[in-house]
């Protein structure tokens, strides 16, 4: 019996610090966005406002905070006026790219609405992006890096 208490206090002490935690990277940091099942839950607009600046050639960085199954990671985008640079902590890998898309449109066979964000060196259409990645044709395939997927 004995065990069992501390156990369940163990799993509450446990899920609480997770929740704080949570909500410290949520709202700690102003200009974060925070991206849980692959959908922007919070920061949209701050996520607008990082691409109107970058689009105008303004220098700006943001946080992105990935929520994976409850584990937190935190990623920073940055743009110096001719590059973007995206940090992942959940990939432990900087990436270095001209271009930020954000695509946005129906899948053709599942009939579904996606969301695309990339990095590329190159401009790409939605549906170049599926079609590399789906593709058995290794001419086909693209040269991009993924940010987040809806």
């Amino acid at each position: 019996m004995k065990d069992r208490i501390i156990l369940s206090m163990i799993i509450l002490l446990g899920t609480v610090f997770g929740v704080c935690i949570y909500a410290y990277a949520a709202n700690s940091t102003a200009n974060s966005v925070v991206v849980k099942n692959h959908q922007i839950v919070k920061g949209e607009d701050i996520w607008n406002n990082f691409k109107k600046n970058t689009s105008d050639g303004r220098s700006d960085s943001i946080h992105i905070i990935m929520d994976e199954d409850g584990k937190l990671y935190n990623n920073e985008l940055s743009f110096d006026g001719a590059y973007f640079q995206y940090h992942s902590e959940m990939e432990s890998k900087m990436y270095k790219r001209k271009y930020l898309l954000d695509l946005k449109g129906e899948v053709p066979v599942a009939k579904t609405v996606t969301r695309w964000v990339v990095l590329a060196d190159q401009k790409y259409t939605l549906n170049e992006l599926i079609n590399s990645v789906t593709s058995n044709d290794s001419g086909d395939w693209l040269d991009f890096d993924i940010i987040f997927l809806d």
